[in-house]
C-alpha cells in the first residue's frame, strides 16, 4: 500500500509548513505574541558540520521571523521513530549552536515527537560536566503528542494545527472513529482553503489509518451530531481523498494533486448547495446528502439552478430520482 511508504517526517514537516503560525500561536503562546506574522520565512534546512568530515545534519523546520522586534530563528526537529533516541539532546544542542554560532541569534529549539511508542516522557534538556562543574545546561522545549489527551482539543480554540495533530495524541482503541469524525467536524468548523483541508485530512487519514468498521462506527458518530453539523462534516472528505492525497502529496505525482483539486472545487459546490437546503429544509437525509456527494460536476450545476423551485424535500428526492434514472 501506498501508506506503508509514507514519510512521516516529510508528512509532519509539510503541516507545519502550512500551519506554522496557528502551531506556534498553540504551543508557544507568549513567543506568539511577540511574533511578527508578516516576518515569518522558511529557511535552508541543511546544516554543515565543521571538522575534517563534512557531515550533513538535517534540522527538520527552520524558519527565521521577527520575535520583540529582534530577528530569531525557530528550529523544529521531528521524531516519529518509535524507539527512544539517547542522542535527541545532543542533537538538539548540535542544531542550536550551529543557528545561534554566526549572528547569535535568539533561538527556540523545539522537539516535536510523533511516535506512537513509547509514551515514557522524553528528554528536554542536556546537562554536560566537567571537573566538578556544569558546563553546559541546555533545555529546548519538547512536545510529545502520544502523552497529551486527544479530548483536550474539543476544548479549545479553534486550530487548524492542532485539528491535524490530535490524530497523533494518546488515543484509546474505541475512540479512533470518534476522533477521526471530530477532525472532519472541526475541519468543517474553520475557514480554510481546499488545500489546507486536504492537508489535515491527510495527515489524519494516514495517522489514524482507520479500518472498515471504524470508519462505520464514524459516520454513526457524526449522523449522530446535532442538525448541521454531522451534514457539514460529512461533505467535507468525499470517497476519493485518500488515493488523490497520497498520491499527489506523498508520490510527487502532479496529476494526483490536480485530481484532488478538482475534487476540492467539486465538494465545495457540495457544500453550497447543501447549505442552500438547508436553509430551505432546516436539514437533509444522510441517504440524500451521500447521493448529493455521488453527483457529478455537470449534475450539480443543474440542481444548483433547480434548488430555488423546490417547495419541499420531496421535491429535492424527486429531482434526484429523475437524475439517477437518466
Amino acid at each position: 500500500m501506498v501508506r506503508d511508504r509514507i514519510d512521516h517526517d516529510a508528512l509532519t514537516k509539510s503541516l507545519l509548513k502550512m500551519f506554522f503560525l496557528p502551531f506556534i500561536e498553540h504551543f508557544m503562546p507568549n513567543v506568539f505574541a511577540e511574533l511578527d506574522p508578516t516576518s515569518v520565512e522558511f529557511v535552508d534546512k541543511e546544516l554543515i558540520r565543521g571538522g575534517k568530515v563534512k557531515q550533513r545534519r538535517i534540522a527538520d523546520l527552520v524558519a527565521r521571523a521577527s520575535v520583540l522586534g529582534q530577528p530569531s530563528t525557530f528550529l523544529i526537529h521531528i521524531e516519529h521513530q518509535s524507539s527512544p533516541d539517547p542522542d535527541l539532546p545532543v542533537r538538539m544542542y548540535d542544531y542550536h549552536c550551529r543557528l545561534w554560532l554566526p549572528k547569535h541569534e535568539t533561538v527556540y529549539p523545539v522537539a516535536l515527537l510523533t511516535y506512537d511508542k513509547p509514551t515514557t516522557l522524553a528528554a528536554d534538556q542536556l546537562d554536560l560536566t566537567g571537573a566538578g562543574k556544569r558546563v553546559v545546561q541546555f533545555e529546548y522545549q519538547t512536545i510529545q503528542l502520544n502523552t497529551l489527551d486527544w479530548r483536550m482539543v474539543l476544548t479549545q480554540k479553534l486550530n487548524p494545527a492542532l485539528t491535524a495533530l490530535m490524530s497523533k495524541m494518546r488515543i484509546s482503541p474505541e475512540d479512533r472513529p470518534v476522533a477521526a469524525a471530530e477532525t472532519l467536524r472541526m475541519v468543517s468548523q474553520q475557514r480554510l482553503t481546499d488545500d489546507e483541508a486536504l492537508e489535515i485530512l491527510g495527515f489524519s487519514e494516514v495517522s489514524l489509518a482507520l479500518t472498515e468498521e471504524e470508519e462505520r462506527q464514524s459516520e454513526q458518530y457524526l449522523q449522530a451530531l446535532p442538525a448541521g453539523e454531522g451534514e457539514e462534516a460529512m461533505i467535507v472528505k468525499p470517497k476519493w481523498y485518500t488515493e488523490a492525497y497520497e498520491k499527489g502529496q506523498h508520490e510527487g505525482k502532479q496529476e494526483g494533486r490536480q485530481e484532488g483539486r478538482q475534487e476540492g472545487e467539486r465538494a465545495g459546490q457540495v457544500r453550497m448547495i447543501c447549505g442552500r437546503l438547508r436553509r430551505k429544509f432546516q436539514s437533509i437525509a444522510p441517504n440524500t446528502l451521500e447521493t448529493l456527494n455521488r453527483l457529478p460536476v455537470e449534475q450539480l450545476d443543474r440542481l444548483d439552478e433547480a434548488v430555488d423551485d423546490f417547495r419541499t424535500p420531496s421535491d429535492l428526492d424527486t429531482w434526484l430520482a429523475s437524475v439517477a434514472n437518466g
